[in-house]
């Protein structure tokens, strides 16, 4: 949408006060200083009808002039995407200052997105999302700095954001069956060398007990779900699978309660590279 037509009824609609090619530079403005912060993950939310939210807090008179099949695919699919902080706020990926005429729109739609939930590690295999241009009309869109876009050659994007979101799932249920107590004694354990090859394992367990450190300082559950989707974003591959991994199968005889000399065993021997 060039600000002087639209895709639907290709009507001339000279408005220069709008400042439209500004507003679609600052929008990138905004996305590029943010998304090349040093390991910056994109996320998804469940914040919905952002397009409807932008048309209908423009000037009723200018609507029309706004209303783009391009523009309206950019927003319901990327509008709501946000970057989430260390102590779990969440900022909008691609609102932020625009032209004056565009503000009204844009801090209704800022708002709903910082009162929405983040659902999902957001992953791209395209280095532009929107449409830049058609024929000879300028849209809303952005391009993904090189570190976030996916290589893989195994995996599609959504094959990708579902494992993540896997990894989320199988994440809050080790941090619901393990309590910090039994990860602060198995890195106690782990740091002693008394277990068979420990040094395997205490990187995971020292991941994990930093996790449920950082959840237990916040009481907003927004802000705890944020937190936890970051750590997933982040996380080593494999690190989200605890009750799977061998630091699994050592939390489970701290809870249950074994004794030193069980669980030295049994770590001995699931950790043997006969096994």
């Amino acid at each position: 949408m060039n600000g002087i037509t639209n895709d639907y009824t290709n009507k001339v609609d000279e408005r220069p006060s709008d400042e439209y090619e500004k507003f679609l530079e600052a929008l990138k403005d905004h996305f590029n200083i943010l998304s090349k912060k040093e390991n910056v993950k994109l996320f998804t939310t469940n914040a919905t009808n952002l397009y409807d939210i932008f048309l209908d807090n423009l000037p009723e008179e200018a609507r029309k002039n706004y209303t783009c099949r391009a523009c309206k695919n950019f927003v319901e699919r990327f509008g709501g995407l946000v970057f989430i902080k260390e102590n779990g706020d969440v900022e909008s990926a691609i609102w932020g200052k625009v032209p004056l005429f565009f503000t009204p729109s844009v801090n209704v739609i800022i708002d709903k997105i910082l009162n929405s939930r983040v659902t999902g590690v957001f992953i791209s295999d395209n280095e532009i999302l929107g449409k830049p241009i058609t024929g000879v009309w300028q849209h809303i869109s952005v391009q993904l700095p090189s570190h976030m876009v996916s290589t893989s050659r195994l995996r599609n994007q959504s094959q990708l954001m579902a494992e993540k979101a896997e990894d989320y799932n199988i994440l809050i249920s080790a941090i619901n069956k393990y309590p910090v107590e039994a990860v602060n004694q198995a890195i106690t354990l782990l740091k002693t060398d008394s277990l068979y090859r420990s040094e395997k394992c205490l990187g995971v367990a020292e991941w994990f007990k930093d996790i449920h450190n950082k959840i237990s300082c916040i009481n907003d559950s927004r802000k705890k779900n944020n937190v936890l989707w970051l750590a997933v974003a982040m996380a080593p591959t494999g690190f989200c699978h605890i009750s799977s991994n061998m630091i699994g199968t050592l939390l489970d005889d701290i809870v249950d309660g074994l004794p030193f000399e069980s669980v030295s065993k049994r770590f001995a021997e699931k950790m043997s590279p006969l096994q």
